[in-house]
């Protein structure tokens, strides 16, 4: 398959619904890109394709939804401390004073 992580996993879960499922799936080298490209190419798979497959970002994915879902709060949080943090150092700084 050539593409993208992401066009990997739909196309590795599109052969998965096919076939009814699998327990393993093999790479083949080809050789057609240099080695730099192709061990870029095994990173990208390393990183990204197979951890959806064997579940490892699932925690990932759930802190992520639910930091989306509460962005709003968040956002309105931040705010309310930098204001806030604005008027404190504001009301703490003195006064200029002019010497004669």
């Amino acid at each position: 398959m050539v593409g993208s992580p992401d066009d990997a996993i739909a196309q590795i879960e599109r052969l998965k619904a096919e076939s009814g499922g699998f327990g393993s799936y093999l790479i083949m080298a080809t050789n057609w890109a240099d080695w730099a490209q192709t061990r870029r190419s095994y990173e990208l798979f390393s990183r990204y394709v197979m951890p959806h497959f064997q579940g490892r970002n699932r925690a990932r994915e759930s802190s992520m939804e639910w930091t989306m879902k509460h962005r709003e709060q968040f956002r309105g949080d931040y705010a309310s401390a930098v204001e806030k943090e604005i008027k404190t150092y504001a009301e703490g700084q003195m006064p200029n004073e002019t010497v004669d």
